[in-house]
This record gives structure tokens, sequence and C-alpha cells, in this order.
């Protein structure tokens, strides 16, 4: 039995810029997010991986093409809807933008607020358990070095209890080791929390950990790693930059 998808976008273009100096980002984008796996859209810098994130979280309108959300059509909503569709939505970003006044658990609990719904006591326990962040849970963020305080932007991304989680480049600024540790927490959150997450990134290293792996250059989606490793996502990079060549 196929697994339901979270996201499903068909033929989306994004076009920015006013005519004639009209830029394309997105060209006909056809993808499937699957339900409680860890999906990477690998891509280098300018490949349209922000881009999509916003068009496929919400944020932003498609120029043309459609996109499912748990099987809601989100292009052409009115603002409104729009709104509550983002509710659904959580953001991990490459730097974990927490609020200095507030503690652990205050920034925790912001997004529920923030969404209009009551806190899960049940859900917060889970989460926090699986982030490991019950001792840390009364300090003021600002004393939480980088990789802690990343920890901290994923649990307050999953407060909410989102369909999915985007995580943009959430190790960009961390180093080798941070980074491992936070790529291994996202992959928690998907077999002990049962999240759906979709990773961007350029570094081979982190998109091995997802459970498949989508190639974006230039504005499109160029290949597919299923079931990746760190050589088996180089080794498509290297056959696309090869045929760009032939």
């Amino acid at each position: 039995m196929p697994t339901p998808a979270v996201i499903e976008a068909t033929n989306v273009t994004k076009i920015i810029g006013p005519a004639p100096q009209v830029t394309r980002v997105l060209t006909n984008i056809s993808l499937t997010i699957p339900a409680g796996q860890l999906t990477a859209i690998m891509g280098p810098a300018g490949a349209g991986k922000t881009t999509l994130m916003h068009l496929l979280g919400a944020l932003q309108v498609p120029s043309a093409g459609s996109i499912l959300l748990d099987g809601q059509e989100i292009v052409g909503l009115p603002e409104e809807q729009l709104t509550t569709v983002r509710r659904r939505v959580g953001f991990v970003f490459p730097t974990p933008q927490l609020l200095p006044p507030l503690s652990v658990t205050q920034n925790l609990t912001l997004t529920c607020e923030l969404a209009g719904r009551g806190l899960d006591a049940g859900w917060f326990t889970r989460v926090v358990d699986a982030l490991g962040l019950a001792a840390m849970l009364p300090r003021p963020v600002p004393d939480l070095p980088p990789a802690l305080a990343q920890r901290v932007a994923i649990g307050r991304a999953l407060m909410h209890q989102p369909l999915v989680v985007f995580a943009d480049e959430p190790t960009s600024i961390l180093d080798r080791r941070a980074s491992a540790e936070i790529l291994a927490l996202l992959r928690t959150t998907v077999r002990e929390l049962g999240q759906t997450v979709v990773l961007m990134t350029n570094e081979a290293t982190a998109a091995a950990h997802a459970d498949s792996v989508l190639l974006l250059a230039d504005g499109q989606i160029v290949g597919q790693v299923d079931r990746p490793t760190i050589e088996s996502v180089r080794t498509g990079i290297d056959a696309l930059v090869l045929g760009a060549y032939l």
C-alpha cells in the first residue's frame, strides 16, 4: 500500500520580476512528499530551494501549477484561508530565531499561541523527551550554544503538531559534530513522532540522512535518489553534472 502524500505539487512554476525582464525561478516542478518520512531537496545555492519551500509551505503563491497540502488545493485560496493553512506547517531556519527574553519553555509553546490552539501536554512531553530538552526548559535562550538553540527551534516547529516541517539549511552555522547531532534529531522526529520533514540542503552528508533525495538544479527537479548514502547522492550529482556537458 503506497504511503499517503502530505504534499503533491504538479507543474509548479514561479516567475518573478516585471515584464519583459522576468526571471523564471522554478519551472514545472512536480513532486510528492510522503507522510512520515524525511525527504531532502538538494541543490546548489541559487537552484530555487528556498523559493520552492516558500511555495510548498504556502508562504508564496506560484505563477502556475497545483499544490495539494493534505489533499487540499492551496493555490488560489484567499489570504484568510492561507493563514489557516500556514498554521499547519512548521519551519526551522538556518539560524534558530528564538526570542531572547523568553525561556526555552516559553519559546517552545509560542507556536501554539500563534496558531490559536491550546498546548497538548502529552505532545509537549513527547517532543521534549525526543529532543532531549527536559533539562534546559527553565533556561533563558541567550545562554544556549548554537546547537542547543537549534534543537529548541526544532521543538518549537513541532509543538503545534504540524502536518509537515520544513528545515531550511538547519546546520549551516554549525560545526560538523553539531550538524550531525541536529540531523540525527530530525530523523528522531520521524522515527519516534511520525513527523513528516522536508530538509532543504546543499550538502550530500545532510541529504544522506533522508529517506529520499530530490535533486534540484536551475529551478527544476532533475533527479531522485532513494535510500540515499553519501556516495549515492554524490554519484547522482556527478551524473547530472556530466550530463550537462554531453
